[in-house]
């Protein structure tokens, strides 16, 4: 019946397709309901889109843009046309139930119609954030659904989220939904943190029921409802509730606690409240909101004529803050009130609340059973139930205005720009940041993500916002928020909070902006103050005139983002603190540079005398400006073709002149010093001699003018081959490998790939057609700008028969399979399921001489199998094929010409692949929530690598004992095991039967070596002892270096990428890195940054890597489920 997009798959049950999904890593599926009648239960078992036929068709119809006085009576909306045919509808009939393992999730139902018995029960007591959006939802006659005891209570959406710690509360979202004669209360829901209906029409409901009924909202920090553009509709409530009932909400003093409530520019038509009014508002504590706009209310009210309920017998509206500023709020204006109304009491409401009503029209007045004058229509009072009348005056923070206006001219904002923050979200300074829901700081919210290189500082906004609304940014600094002015980007991970609120702060969205940067590692000190660095020597040496005692230090240029620190010792453990230096004699300080990233530092001697100008030794440039020095005494500078000349200036140390010669001719410095050279169109060489100020020393420097063709990056022609239509084409004749030459444009560069998108780059580009007579390379081309790049296309044949590749076959079970070629070095045999054992054999194809296929066990190639007959313990079992060298004939096609060709020596893998089936475990229902996902994807994809023990139990929270993670690390290398029997152990200690064979096998693949008694010199296995998880690390790292067919140490490969695997290991700052073992510092960087194994342990707001704890079968499976690709 359900159909999931990502597949033609068709399911049972929603609850068959979001598993389905998630076990393929589809964390919200969207599942396609098509029209028909659904009479069985909907369970959703966790974040899913639910789309029925009409998603995305409103089955509401306005006939009406704009309301006058004239057609109000006929406003009412109507069934949109689509949606008229419940043929095309898909229509439930039964309950629509969130199972009670749904916690954090996103639930969105679009296009579906509710029938009769249907209702959307979200009632089990849970914790978790979740969020439940509605859209283009038909609902007629329906409800009936049974709360989460098994009553009938009948609401049409019924949410009993219970109440928790940290401000666990639940989300809805309501847009363009019809809602018809429904029996029951409409939405029941206790402790939403946000509720957001737009567009919905509620009309012609039966039995005296409210719209909505008992929202609440406790310990979050700013709770959010709104109800715009809506239409309540013929509706009656019951003669104790009302049209709209909201209860105890709670808010906490001391956290400042904003509750928020806005109503706006929806109509009340004959929405009659029998007991008390259309609304109700009990709010109780501190800086809450109540924003009432631009609606429409016709004969809607209570017995008592009151729109907006507060009773003289209870408190409706009360403040609890005593003589503080409380900052409540009823802001009631610009709205259209067709029938007699009076003004809402308001009961202790206490001090520093505000009130205004202006700008509304009233054609029925203000009831006369409080009075016409405006003051008295309001009650205060210091304490809940006072029912003493009180003016104005006696509030501490009394905005209290009236005003009534024609229809025409009540105050409306039907643009939006003032109660409402108009946003929009710009692509980013970069164009690569991704934005949407996501789980974060416990939440579910709206995050943007974006990288940025080593050279953004500062980050633009990528939130533009309305012409009357405002935008805040607070950045996270050490656990807090701090108010910014822009985006710094001075960490690898840059948090900021941007909230854009409406210009009267009814709607207020929150927006996470997370921006990492590449963290610079250079930590040069280039610069002070005009002075001569000795980068070799890492040496300032500084010549002051003798006039000067005291130097003040103006400037001081190092790497882009390092820091600097002053010493007065060698050491750098004492500070010169001072800017100021004294020189009545010689003075040596140390700078010490830490580069950004913390990780490196050097240490630069600043030594400063007092000397006569005509007396300083130093010949040297200081700088020249317009040009960079890039080593050797030489200065370098690019210019454009385009430019007719070039102007620079040569900076001389203290006391030293200048001269510059073109050739043997010396140039006339313009009045400035600086010189102007004419653009030649090639490069020119300057040189500038430089004396120093005694006179005795000249050095000279070498200026370079290079004249740059930024942009030109073509292809000019490729060597042997022809230029066609489409790119070039390439005759190798009886060759299959070429090394690729090309021409290109001047100062461009270029290189051979063997995929369109460049990246498989073909090393020294050596390019090689395999297992076919053609193939075709690409050749990308990049400007000498380094920027600008153009890929061409190069067909490169070969009359060669080039398929000189062993032929491999399995047997198994009487049958033979075919190997297939899957790779370029690697072929893959599809066993049935099941299948214990199978006979490999190899041979070359046509007339081959000297080519002799050798099968081996490991790939290593140290372990031949003589009989070629392996055990398949797992689901993939790998077996390595070498080729020897040799020779083949070959006769050319429409020719008698028989060539012969070199067949040089090669490796292959083979890969024998049968399933394992599923794996049923005993303790399945103790398995941890967290590791589900990955026991499953392990168990899904049959790979027989988690076992069990002997009684059919994963034991999933037990630690693992080294001899059980042998037995899974052969498993995973794909070993058989069977074929190391001969393998001789070095261990003092003796090894379990049971687990000798995967000893072997994990010893000789040199994935677990032992531990070394240092006294004894003795190794032992220690198979009983648990394993850590730094041992794990190594072991899986050791296993993807293997699969990516790295040969080089794990040790010499870390140190070799260090700069690269740390620069995504420290984002993560692990407050136990100093405490990983020594030898494990390679594999945990390498596992965490390189092959996302593992992501450590978060404790409170810390992540912690926990390496030489013990580690536990769930935690082995979600390393192993990563390693194969979950």
């Amino acid at each position: 019946i359900y159909k999931l997009t990502a597949g033609e798959t068709l399911f049972g049950s929603v609850r068959e397709a979001i598993t389905y999904a998630n076990r393929k890593g589809i964390d919200i599926p969207t599942i396609l309901v098509p029209a028909g009648v659904y009479d069985e239960e909907m369970v959703l078992t966790g974040s899913c889109t639910i789309l029925g036929e009409q998603h995305g068709v409103n089955p509401n119809k306005k006939p009406f843009d704009v309301i006058t006085q004239s057609n109000l009576v006929n406003s009412a909306w109507t069934v949109n046309e689509a949606r008229a045919n419940s043929a095309y509808e898909s229509t439930f009939n039964a309950c629509i139930r969130v199972d009670k393992s749904a916690d954090d999730f996103i639930i969105t139902i679009d296009g579906i119609k509710m029938g009769p018995g249907c209702s959307y029960v979200d009632d089990e007591v849970r914790w978790g954030d979740n969020v439940t959006i509605f859209k283009n939802v038909y609902a007629d006659n329906a409800g009936g659904g049974l709360d989460r005891t098994g009553a009938a209570n009948g609401q049409l959406f019924r949410f009993w989220k219970a109440f928790g710690s940290g401000g666990d509360n639940c989300t809805m979202y309501m847009y363009d939904t019809r809602i018809d004669h429904n029996a029951q209360c409409t939405v029941f829901g206790p402790y939403f943190e946000k509720f957001v209906l737009d567009g919905v029409f509620f009309g012609n409901a039966t039995n005296n029921k409210p719209f909505m009924a008992s929202f609440r909202s406790r310990d979050v920090a700013e709770p959010y409802y709104s109800i715009t553009n809506c239409y309540l509709y013929n509706n009656n409530s019951m003669s104790s509730l009302y049209m709209i009932a909201t209860a105890d909400h709670k808010g906490n003093a001391a956290q400042k606690t904003n509750i928020i409530y806005n109503l706006d520019n929806n109509i009340f038509y004959n929405a009659f409240a029998k007991g008390y009014g259309a609304m109700e508002i009990n709010f109780t504590g501190t800086n809450m909101k109540f924003y009432m706009t631009n609606n429409t209310l016709v004969d809607t009210g209570g017995n008592t004529d009151t729109f907006l309920a507060c009773t003289p017998t209870s408190s409706r509206f009360k403040g609890t803050c005593g003589s503080e500023d409380c900052s409540e709020m009823i802001i009631c204006k610009g709205n259209r009130l067709v029938s007699e109304n009076r003004i809402p009491l308001t009961n202790g409401t206490g001090n520093g609340t505000m009130f205004d009503y202006s700008g509304n029209y009233c054609a029925g007045g203000i009831s006369a059973s409080t009075g016409l004058l405006p003051d008295a229509a309001l009650r205060f009072g210091a304490t809940e139930g006072n029912t003493g009348n009180y003016t104005y005056e006696q509030c501490t923070r009394a905005k209290i205005e009236y005003t009534f206006r024609d229809w025409d001219m009540t105050v409306r904002s039907d643009d939006d720009s003032i109660n409402k923050a108009v946003y929009e979200l710009n692509s980013g300074m970069f164009g690569t940041g991704t934005y949407d829901y996501e789980r974060y700081e416990g939440m579910t919210q709206l995050v943007y993500r974006d990288e940025a290189p080593a050279s953004c500082t500062v980050y633009a906004n990528p939130f533009s916002v309305g012409e009357y609304s405002v935008a805040t940014i607070e950045k996270l600094v050490n656990g807090s928020r701090t108010t910014v002015s822009e985006m710094v980007l001075d960490q690898p991970e840059n948090i900021f909070y941007v909230t854009v609120s409406s210009k009267n702060l009814a709607d207020v969205q929150q927006f996470v902006v997370i921006v990492t940067r590449q963290m610079n590692n250079a930590c040069d000190l280039t610069a002070f103050d005009g002075f001569l660095v000795d980068q070799e020597a890492r040496k300032i040496t500084a010549y002051v005139d003798t006039t000067i005692y005291t130097y003040r230090a103006n400037s001081v240029t190092v790497s882009n983002g390092a820091t600097f620190e002053l010493y007065s010792d060698p050491e750098c453990t004492k500070v010169y603190t001072s800017r100021m230096f004294i020189l009545f004699s010689p003075l040596t300080l140390y700078f010490k540079v830490t580069s950004e990233d913390q990780l490196s530092s050097k240490i630069y001697e600043l030594h400063m005398e007092n000397l006569a100008a005509d007396q300083i030794p130093v010949a040297a440039l200081s700088s020249v400006d317009g040009a960079t020095y890039v080593g050797d005494n030489v200065y370098e500078t690019s210019i454009s073709v385009s430019v007719p000349e070039f102007t620079f200036k040569p900076v001389p140390y203290t006391g030293a002149s200048v001269k510059v010669y073109q050739g043997e001719t010396e140039l006339e410095p313009l009045s400035d010093g600086s010189y102007t050279i004419a653009n030649t169109g090639s490069e020119q060489s300057l040189r500038l001699s430089v004396t120093s100020g005694n006179g005795e020393n000249t050095v000279d420097y070498t200026l370079r003018i290079l004249v740059v063709e930024s942009n030109l990056c073509e292809l000019l022609s490729v060597e042997n081959a022809t230029k066609t239509g489409s790119g070039y084409l390439l005759n190798l004749g009886l060759a299959n490998t070429t090394q690729i030459h090309a021409t290109v444009s001047g100062g461009a560069s270029y290189a051979v790939y063997s995929d369109y998108y460049c990246t498989e780059l073909c090393e020294n580009n050596i390019f090689t057609v395999l297992g076919t007579s053609s193939a075709f390379a690409y050749i990308k081309v990049t400007a000498e700008d380094g920027v600008t790049s153009a890929v061409y296309k190069v067909t490169v044949v070969t009359q060669a028969d080039n398929r000189a590749l062993p032929e491999i076959t399995g047997t198994a079970g009487g049958q033979t399979y075919n190997a297939l070629l899957t790779g370029l070095k690697e072929y893959t045999i599809y066993l049935p399921a099941g299948t214990n054992q199978v006979t490999v054999s190899g041979e070359m194809k046509d007339v081959a001489t000297g080519c002799d296929v050798t099968f081996f066990a490991d790939s290593a190639m140290t372990i031949p199998v003589t009989d070629a007959v392996f055990n398949l313990d797992q689901k993939i079992t790998k077996v390595y094929v070498m080729r020897a060298a040799g020779n083949r004939t070959y006769k050319l096609p429409d020719s008698d010409l028989v060539y012969s060709a070199a067949i040089p020596l090669s490796n292959f893998v083979v890969n024998i692949v049968s399933d394992r089936g599923v794996t049923q475990y005993n303790d399945a229902d103790q398995i941890p929530a967290w590791a589900a996902p990955y026991v499953n994807y392990l168990n899904d994809g049959h790979y027989g690598l988690l076992r069990g023990d002997e009684y059919q139990n994963l034991n999933a929270e037990s630690h693992i004992t080294r001899y059980e993670l042998a037995a899974v690390a052969s498993r995973v290398m794909g070993l058989d095991v069977s074929k190391y029997s001969n393998v001789t152990l070095s261990y003092a200690d003796s090894v379990a039967e049971w687990a000798l064979p995967y000893v072997k096998a994990v010893a000789s693949a040199k994935i677990m070596t032992g531990d070394l008694e240092v006294a004894s010199g003795k190794l032992y296995f220690n198979g009983d002892a648990n394993a850590t998880r730094e041992q794990v690390a190594k072991i899986l790292v050791v296993i993807c270096m293997t699969n990516d067919g790295i040969t080089t140490d794990a040790a010499e490969y870390y140190s070799l990428h260090k700069n690269d695997i740390d620069r995504e290991y420290i984002i993560h700052d692990f407050k136990d890195e100093d405490q990983v073992s020594e030898w494990a510092i390679p594999y945990m960087h390498m596992a965490v940054a390189k092959y996302k194994l593992m992501g450590g342990s978060r404790e409170g707001d810390d992540l912690y890597l926990f390496g030489q704890n013990y580690i536990t079968r769930a935690e082995v499976a979600k390393m192993i489920a990563c390693l194969m690709g979950y």
